[in-house]
């Protein structure tokens, strides 16, 4: 996904989060239950921060992470080629990056730089899946801990 559809599941979540948390200690309130030791914003707040906390600490660490992982990859299977193992830095992987978000073009460039930059794009788009799957199951599981907690 996306950074702004990112942003718009993080604001979506956290909205149903905060209004769960509201509702659970408001309803029975209304219908003349016990009085609740606080305001059932309060207890909105705190299940929403919940939801919140564990998806902007997953993003972080992700964002932290996911270079030192993609990066060895690539120049791994662009070192096993037929390039010059002595071509393969950081400044090649540079160039692939720059070739694979389009700022460079790739009509000049040697075949294996190519495989590298396919392979960089497909390690983008798993990386990419998979920190949505894990942002969302953090976010679902910090709802329903709050839930549980108040």
């Amino acid at each position: 996904m996306t950074f702004p559809q990112l942003t718009v599941l993080f604001c979506i979540l956290v909205a149903i989060s905060g209004v769960l948390g509201w509702r659970r200690i408001r309803v029975p309130q209304v219908a003349g239950g016990p009085r609740p030791r606080s305001r059932a914003v309060y207890h909105g707040v705190y299940n929403a921060l919940w939801c919140a906390l564990p998806m902007l600490v997953v993003v972080l660490a992700w964002l932290a992470v996911e270079p030192w992982i993609i990066q060895p990859l690539v120049l791994n299977e662009l070192a096993l080629s037929s390039v010059d193992p002595r071509q393969v830095n950081a400044f090649k992987f540079l160039e692939i990056r720059n070739i694979a978000e389009g700022v460079l073009p790739s009509e000049f460039v040697e075949q294996p730089v190519l495989h590298a930059v396919e392979r960089y794009q497909e390690l983008r788009r798993f990386s990419g899946f998979a920190m949505t799957l894990l942002f969302i199951s953090a976010g679902v599981a910090g709802l329903l801990l709050g839930y549980r907690r108040i």
